[in-house]
């Protein structure tokens, strides 16, 4: 064996972990596309799901000439796919990112929402506080207790419980 051969071997092999390595990908990036789940939905409503919003994305931002076909992208879902196109890639690519800024959109208004029911749930607290500073406001805690209702139980705006 020559050199030359022994040369060709070892590009060939680089090449094929190359090709290995970006099949591998694509399907980690397809199964994160397919999250979460719908309850109930099978392995090819995954693959339909994502297909189509991969094609949606890729047309819309002008990645792909043609629509990646439903069984294309279920052979790189299965990791059986020879090769990845580099539209296709980017295709993937740019639908994973979106669905990553819509996620973290929405935990942002997530946290928003949260934080504004902890600022009202501290306000509330405070006017309990201001309430219970005053002779009145000590009565009404004394007939809750005597009740045996709970503190937390909203009253009306006259001071009485529900």
């Amino acid at each position: 064996m020559s050199d030359n051969d022994t040369g060709f071997s070892v590009n060939r092999t680089e090449r094929k972990v190359s090709i290995m390595s970006a099949v591998a990908k694509a399907s980690e990036h397809l199964r994160e596309l397919s999250r979460p789940c719908a309850p109930g939905e099978g392995v090819k409503g995954a693959i339909n799901r994502v297909a189509k919003l991969v094609n949606d994305v890729g047309r819309v931002r002008g990645i792909l000439r043609d629509p990646i076909r439903t069984s294309r992208i279920e052979d790189m879902w299965r990791k059986q796919a020879r090769r990845i196109d580099a539209e296709e890639m980017d295709a993937i690519r740019a639908a994973l990112a979106l669905k990553e800024a819509a996620q973290k959109e929405k935990n942002v208004h997530d946290a928003q929402a949260e934080y504004a029911g902890l600022v009202a749930r501290i306000s509330a607290l405070e006017a309990a506080l201001r309430l219970f500073a005053t002779d009145e406001g000590r009565a009404s805690l004394a007939a809750l207790l005597e009740e045996g209702r709970p503190l937390d139980s909203p009253l009306d705006r006259d001071g009485e419980g529900r």
